[in-house]
């Protein structure tokens, strides 16, 4: 699991502010930067590699353990020895799989359906702009930009007056920008990138009246691991 406040120094923390600043200087939108170590918890990859390293010891068990003779004996022991290797050493085969996949961000990644952190990662989004209080500013002006390193997505959520100025094809747009981004420059730059644009996209039909207020901090959100 990445650890975020390696991840972001002070300096590039500072960057990303600046750039919510600068962007709020032109609108009235409310911008939010969030960057969580991951969305979801991905119990089923790590079963699912549990289970299939347990049922490769299981074959292998199979495989080299000596076959019943003609004469019914085991080897030179008692079949049940076989039958308890068998289920213990499943039993912890499985385990041992589950503690590997739970700590390899790469093969939980390749073990778990796409369509299923696609929606972990949008309620955790949908989770932080309510927790945050993204939705309660008084115009409906908040927008959210999350971005989670474990699944390498994203997600943009916006209020009311946010998604009205933009629509949801806007929305994704700056999703889309903010991954791409993320993977050929980095998540700092990135997060400055969709931010600046942002504030460009809203300046016209949301435009910063003389007294707007700073109703939500502009400093980046950094969650962690649910």
């Amino acid at each position: 699991m990445v650890d975020l406040e390696r991840m972001f120094s002070s300096e590039e923390k500072s960057q990303i502010t600046a750039a919510v600043q600068l962007a709020e200087a032109t609108t009235s939108a409310e911008i939010v930067p969030a960057v969580a170590e991951a969305s979801g918890r991905y119990d089923r990859g790590e079963d699912t590699f549990g289970f299939w390293l347990a049922a490769a010891f299981a074959a292998s068990m199979w495989w080299f353990w000596p076959h019943r003779t003609d004469t019914g004996a085991w080897g030179e022991g008692s079949p049940w020895i076989a039958v308890i290797v068998l289920i213990v050493g499943m039993m912890l085969v499985y385990i041992l799989g589950a503690v590997i996949a739970s700590r390899t961000s790469w093969l939980r990644r390749l073990l778990t359906p796409e369509s299923h952190m696609e929606d972990e990662v949008a309620g955790r989004a949908r989770q932080v702009f309510f927790d945050r209080r993204v939705h309660h500013t008084k115009d409906g002006s908040g927008l959210l930009i999350y971005l989670s390193m474990e699944e390498r997505m994203a997600f943009v959520c916006a209020d009311q007056a946010v998604t009205a100025a933009l629509g949801d094809e806007g929305l994704n747009e700056l999703r889309t920008l903010l991954v791409s981004m993320a993977k050929d420059a980095g998540p700092t730059d990135a997060l400055c990138a969709v931010i600046a644009e942002a504030g460009r996209r809203l300046a016209a039909p949301l435009p910063r009246a003389t007294s707007d207020q700073n109703e939500l901090a502009d400093a980046l959100v950094l969650l962690p691991a649910p």
